[in-house]
């Protein structure tokens, strides 16, 4: 498999969490400016980034920042990932990754087949796509 670099994998997700917090933000701004009700807002970014990490990831294979660098999350085989593999990588292995001050996250850095420890968990790697 051609691997993405470590660096476009950082960058992606840097794109992702400027997406997801944008758009959160304008999101909750738009809902108190036509209603009363005034959103939580940790709440709204939880679900929002659950959503925005899993329906992509299922969807396409990537997330924008994935797709603006490249890149795209295949299974074992090289092809799709189900979904049922994708909720496991956004959900159980990214809050594993990032429970020992991010370590999960950092093992990229040092893994062969740059594999966090949220793509171990989804059985899934981090490819260029073209």
């Amino acid at each position: 498999m051609n691997y993405a670099s470590r660096l476009a994998r950082f960058f992606a997700a840097v794109i992702d969490n400027i997406v997801v917090y944008l758009t959160a933000f304008l999101g909750i701004g738009l809902v108190e400016q036509i209603s009363d009700f005034q959103p939580n807002f940790q709440a709204v970014v939880i679900t929002w980034t659950f959503v925005y990490f899993v329906a992509l990831t299922a969807a396409s294979g990537a997330t924008l920042g994935k797709m603006a660098l490249g890149m795209r999350v295949v299974g074992a085989d090289g092809g799709k990932v189900g979904f049922g593999a994708v909720v496991m990588r956004e959900t159980v292995g990214k809050i594993a990754s990032a429970l020992v001050v991010m370590l999960g996250f950092i093992w990229i850095l040092f893994d062969d087949r740059r594999q966090g420890w949220h793509d171990r968990i989804g059985k899934t790697f981090v490819v260029k796509a073209r």
